[in-house]
């Protein structure tokens, strides 16, 4: 029975995993996406405010909102722990959240 159990909890994962690539997909179609140089150094003084940092997950956002804001950007995830925060001079309005409901 635990094997079912998990093999049906795979297949909604997997699912979900195909459907949020798809939303993504979708989204780089649209006429205001951009994608942008990897043009940010992760260890300039003053990018991150190393403090709100809590894993390396964390790391991985904040770059991609430290991006957006070098770009005068918006950057729109997924993950609802993106800290606003670790980005000095992020403003909120650069941060989007999609909520599972518009999946």
């Amino acid at each position: 029975m635990p094997c079912l159990a998990r093999r049906a909890g795979d297949i909604v994962t997997g699912y979900a995993r195909r459907h949020k690539a798809a939303r993504l997909a979708e989204a780089t179609q649209h006429p205001a996406h951009r994608l942008w140089p990897d043009a940010v150094n992760l260890l300039s003084p003053g990018l991150m405010a190393w403090s709100q940092l809590l894993t390396g997950r964390h790391i991985t956002d904040a770059y991609l909102l430290a991006l957006a804001v070098e770009n005068r950007g918006t950057f729109v995830t997924l993950d609802h722990g993106v800290p606003l925060a670790a980005v000095p001079g992020a403003k909120p309005e650069q941060l989007v959240v999609l909520e599972a409901s518009r999946l």
